[in-house]
């Protein structure tokens, strides 16, 4: 070990590095030489990094360690930020600067190494890489030992949350406001989850969460997961020019029966393929529906595509009365009011899946969703022509029900003896209504 000395009265011009920790009198008679002993520490400007942020397992991370004393010895160990240091690869390992070992071959501070990174433990991990250099006195243990530390990541899935705006006619991955967007209660809002660093062949998880009922204006939000084409068509190649692809996983939502008519699939992927999806319901007062899906990465991106429909009056589900009867949110989507209507990816659950959180939130601003209005004149078609002609005399007083086209009862597209009665109202004395 070396130590730095300093002059009472008068300072020598050869210390480079240390603080003082040294004891002993600090008092001296003006002119007078007292010698203090300083205690060698750690260079402060040694550090240490990797080309890359971020690794797949089976790739390479190329460490480079610099501002270390030159022709010293570093000490590189990279361990697991959680502890669990199982799998192989960090055991510790030394190189000297210059070395055939180091990379750069030249005797300069600056040590290059490389790692592993073993695909037996590293899929998902975060890592914390340390370099620790003997010092210019070349012995490890002793006062002058220079330290730096990085971390970096190996194969973490990301994900990017988008929404379809339907004046702006694109993709966006936050607000949208009545002037980016507009949608009549009942329509069904097209989503899309952007993942990347994926491991082929490997499961992955997430969970949407997406508002359903507001207890304070006592309004319903997003009733159930629908196919992303059901009301627009959103352009299905922003991400990639790979078209999406029908994914056959089901979604079941024993709430909602009437989803799992005319289309049970309610993905599309490219990238991916989805192998479950289970529907629940989450929180007490204000509610979210969590869809928990589940599925393979075919290659390192993939996009997954779903909507999710907004509700109508009377439609969202809000809890049960004392008899076990579903209470109803006499608001549709329309009335939700406050910050946003809004869906975002976060949570996870069981092991041997890596469940890819979180993610941006996306929302729909107050005014996007509105009711729609139906209107018409109820006239006698005498020549059954479908057009009003003159002559043809209106009708007034008479019955105009308005129903829901359940898929479950029937053929979509028609009025079914089992489409759910919505309204009832009579025609004008003109005919109108």
């Amino acid at each position: 070990m070396f130590t730095f000395s300093r002059f009472f009265g008068k300072q020598s011009a050869n210390r480079t590095r240390g603080s003082k920790t040294g004891s002993g009198s600090r008092k001296a008679r003006r002119g007078a030489l007292l010698l203090e002993t300083l205690e060698a520490r750690t260079t402060p400007t040694a550090s240490v990094f990797t080309d890359l942020p971020d690794y797949m397992p089976g790739d390479t991370a190329l460490i480079t360690a610099q501002d270390f004393a030159p022709g010293s010895t570093v000490e590189f160990q990279v361990l697991h930020v959680n502890g669990n240091n199982g799998g192989q690869g960090h055991l510790p390992w030394r190189v000297t600067d210059g070395s055939l070992e180091d990379l750069d071959h030249a005797m300069n501070g600056v040590i290059q190494t490389s790692w592993y990174v073993n695909p037996d433990d590293s899929l998902g991990e975060t890592f914390v890489l340390t370099a620790l250099g003997n010092g210019p006195d070349m012995t490890f243990g002793t006062g002058d030992d220079e330290r730096a530390n990085t971390t970096f990541t190996d194969g973490n899935p990301a994900v990017t949350l988008n929404q379809w705006e339907t004046l702006t006619h694109k993709w966006a991955n936050g607000q949208a406001n009545m002037n980016q967007a507009r949608y009549l209660e009942g329509d069904t809002v097209p989503y899309a989850a952007k993942f990347t660093n994926l491991v082929a062949g490997q499961n992955y998880g997430f969970f949407i969460n997406l508002n359903t009922y507001q207890q304070n204006t006592n309004a319903g939000g997003f009733v159930y997961l629908d196919t992303y084409t059901r009301s627009i068509q959103p352009n299905s190649t922003a991400f990639g020019s790979a078209v999406p692809v029908v994914d056959m996983a089901t979604v079941t939502d024993s709430n909602y029966p009437e989803q799992a008519g005319a289309e049970i699939t309610a993905f599309s992927t490219t990238g991916a393929n989805v192998i479950q999806v289970d529907i629940s319901t989450s929180g007490t007062g204000s509610l979210d529906r969590v869809a928990k899906v589940q599925f393979t990465a075919g290659s390192s991106d993939a996009v997954i595509y779903w909507g999710q429909r907004l509700a109508l009056p009377d439609q969202v589900i809000r809890g049960q009365d004392s008899g076990g009867n579903p209470l109803l949110a006499p608001l549709g989507a329309s009335g939700f009011t406050g910050g946003s209507l809004q869906t975002k990816i976060e949570g996870s659950a069981n092991s041997g899946v890596i469940w890819v959180t979180p993610s941006n939130a996306v929302q729909l601003m107050p005014g996007v969703v509105v009711q729609g209005s139906i209107e018409g004149v109820k006239w006698n078609d005498l020549d059954a022509d479908g057009i009003k002609e003159a002559g043809e005399p209106l009708l007034s007083a008479w019955g105009i029900q308005l129903y829901v086209d359940s898929a479950t009862s029937g053929i979509v597209g028609q009025w079914d003896a089992g489409d759910p009665l919505v309204q009832t109202l009579a025609t004008g004395a003109d005919g109108s209504y």
